[in-house]
C-alpha cells in the first residue's frame, strides 16, 4: 500500500491519507497506511529527480 502511494507522489498526486509534517523539516509530508496495524512514510517530494522517502515505520 505504502509503495503505491509513493508512486501517486512520483506522478505528481497527493497519496490518499496524507498530510505536511513542517515540524519535521520544509517539505516533509506523512503518508498514512491503515490497515490492520497502521504504517507511517515520511517522504519529501520537492525535487524533480526523485522522491526522498526518510522514515518508514509501524505505528
Amino acid at each position: 500500500m505504502a509503495g503505491t502511494e509513493l508512486q501517486s507522489v512520483q506522478r505528481g498526486e497527493n497519496p490518499n491519507d496524507f498530510k505536511p509534517m513542517p515540524t519535521i523539516g520544509s517539505g516533509v509530508h506523512e503518508i498514512r497506511v491503515r490497515t490492520e496495524v497502521e504504517h507511517r512514510v515520511f517522504y519529501v517530494a520537492k525535487f524533480d529527480e526523485a522522491v526522498y522517502v526518510l522514515h518508514a515505520f509501524q505505528k
